[in-house]
């Protein structure tokens, strides 16, 4: 990963050569990085990653390497980071049983308990304060 301070290349997360169980982590396995991936300390990067055979949605710590699954639903086999704008997420997500649709959470702040209570956009109308209250 490029280091923003310094402008050079810095290892983050190693190689993972083999896990134990299928929760351990496997390694980062994400086609591309966009620019968009920061959290608003600059401190965490969110990506979308496969994780056996699911796409799934990772926050890695950049300071001290922890990677952390953000994705929470079992049911949902795909987790694709679209945009992340003041710790702001929007994922798509999907599986085989049912069609795509949006859904946003916000990133807890670092050090903050890590549940991310995600919002579909595509259910019910929900009043603006509920979207609002992600924010804040």
């Amino acid at each position: 990963m490029a280091c923003r301070s310094t402008k050079g290349i810095v290892t983050v997360v190693d190689v993972v050569a083999s896990v134990a169980s299928p929760d351990d982590f496997p390694g980062i396995y994400a086609d591309h990085l966009d620019e968009t991936c920061w959290s608003d300390d600059n401190k965490r990067v969110v990506l979308s990653s496969l994780w056996r055979s699911r796409m799934e949605l990772l926050m890695v710590h950049v300071e001290t390497g922890e990677v952390t699954r953000l994705s929470n639903d079992p049911l949902v086999g795909s987790w694709n980071l679209l945009d992340i704008r003041k710790d702001l997420m929007l994922v798509a997500c999907s599986s085989p049983s049912q069609p795509p649709y949006l859904v946003v959470g916000k990133l807890p702040s670092t050090g903050e308990p890590l549940a991310i209570k995600w919002l579909r956009l595509d259910s019910e109308p929900k009043p603006l304060p509920q979207v609002i209250s992600l924010l804040g």
